[in-house]
């Protein structure tokens, strides 16, 4: 990667498959180093009850094609008609909320767009929903997600998740056991997996408390930033 003053001593990014990724694009010129997306543990966490809402599912995103949430709402709209109460909690805003309102209101979905929202009510959201998605997609541009820090968040509250295996994600979600995996772009697998752990609480409890101690393992701000602060003093001895 060029700089101003010739090539970066590193370049750091948030999962094993962007390592990848630049590795080939700048063919040795830069070191690319892992420093994975992370979450805060001591700001989320598991509730003892999430009360009587096993069937509230969640996503926290941007309303843009990557996120996939178009698949989400004819997930939901599969679920409803096959006589699986659900509804969908959507966080976040974007150029397609009307576009998805639309196609909401078209599947007969219960879908409530809340909007952008600050982080404790964020938090409030992960608190009471039983399951999380962020059905991540390839773009028609090509633009696609490392690693989303909501999905992170999700699992760090003890929430079972279901996402695709774009990019990062599948370093975070291991399919059956801290969460599920399904093909992009497919509403039927996806209301397939959000319909096993809506009719199992059981189940979908176990795969949460995995995730948690997945994030807590693997995804650590505080593990992150040491490493992040490690790669900067190797470059200034280096430079001394």
């Amino acid at each position: 990667m060029e700089t101003l003053g010739g090539v970066a001593s590193f370049v750091a990014t948030v999962s094993e498959a962007n390592v990848r990724y630049l590795d080939q694009v700048l063919q040795g010129r830069s070191r690319v180093a892992l420093v994975r997306n992370s979450v805060d543990i001591r700001r989320f966490e598991r509730p003892d009850d999430r009360g009587t809402e096993p069937a509230t599912v969640l996503t926290v995103a941007r309303l843009v094609e990557k996120k996939g949430i178009d698949d989400l709402i004819r997930a939901c709209g599969l679920l409803v008609r096959r006589g699986i109460g659900v509804r969908l909690e959507l966080v976040g805003d974007g150029p397609l909320r009307a576009e998805l309102t639309a196609l909401a209101a078209a599947q007969g979905a219960d879908v409530r767009f809340l909007g952008a929202l600050d982080q404790e009510e964020v938090r409030n959201c992960y608190r009471r929903a039983g399951v999380f998605s962020l059905p991540c997609v390839i773009a028609s541009t090509g633009d696609r997600d490392g690693l989303p820090t909501a999905v992170l968040e999700a699992m760090a509250c003890g929430l079972p998740a279901v996402t695709t295996a774009v990019n990062g994600l599948a370093e975070a979600l291991i399919h059956e056991q801290t969460g599920l995996v399904v093909p992009e772009r497919d509403p039927e697998a996806l209301a397939g997996a959000l319909g096993r752990l809506i009719s199992d609480p059981v189940w979908a409890d176990r795969l949460g408390r995995q995730a948690r101690e997945h994030v807590t393992r693997s995804f650590c701000l505080v593990d992150s930033a040491t490493r992040l602060r490690s790669l900067f003093a190797e470059h200034a001895r280096r430079a001394s």
